[in-house]
């Protein structure tokens, strides 16, 4: 597994600290450091190439870039990205019929060297609506994003859904092992 370093929370950085005394509204942006692009290439929201200040949506768009750089394996810097493209655009250009080779592809990273991958439908499921989430996150526009909380609270859902299928399949083979059928 490789860990992943990205930058988003630039808004928090720029606004000059984390004072949790203030309520920081999602639409609220603050003063680039002097007209500087904020953040690493690839990752840095469309707006902030317009001269747009960083704020929570290209936060938002940053952290969609590396939820999609976790799914699909690529990085937003990759050679395929240089015409032109992004990582977001390739995406959805798999999007939703084409979608099955990047969803393979994810499910044998997750279990490499053959190793089985339990309720693979499951899993299945989870990729999509992770890459669903990602392509939300990295919209152009940055008033169609979500908010950090409701991305906070798929990935919640996300993870009890994962939870909760996962201790019913544990249940059920528990129960097989030891002779107990419906």
């Amino acid at each position: 597994m490789t860990a992943l370093v990205t930058d988003f929370g630039i808004a928090r950085l720029v606004k000059g600290g984390d004072d949790e005394s203030e309520s920081v509204n999602d639409s609220t942006s603050y003063s680039s450091t002097h007209g500087l692009l904020c953040g690493s290439v690839g990752y840095i929201a469309p707006e902030y190439g317009l001269g747009k200040r960083a704020s929570t949506q290209g936060d938002v768009y940053s952290y969609g870039v590396l939820l999609l750089e976790i799914v699909t394996g690529k990085r937003p810097t990759d050679v395929l990205f240089h015409d032109g493209s992004s990582l977001h655009e390739w995406v959805k250009g798999h999007y939703p019929h084409k979608l099955e080779p990047l969803v393979e592809e994810a499910l044998e990273r997750r279990a490499p060297n053959g190793a089985p991958v339990y309720d693979k439908n499951t899993w299945r499921d989870v990729v999509i609506e992770l890459i669903e989430l990602g392509l939300i996150c990295t919209q152009y526009n940055p008033s169609t994003r979500p908010n950090m909380s409701d991305v906070a609270r798929e990935l919640t859902r996300l993870k009890q859904y994962l939870c909760s299928t996962s201790s019913t399949l544990l249940i059920e083979a528990a129960c097989d092992k030891v002779g107990f059928t419906d």
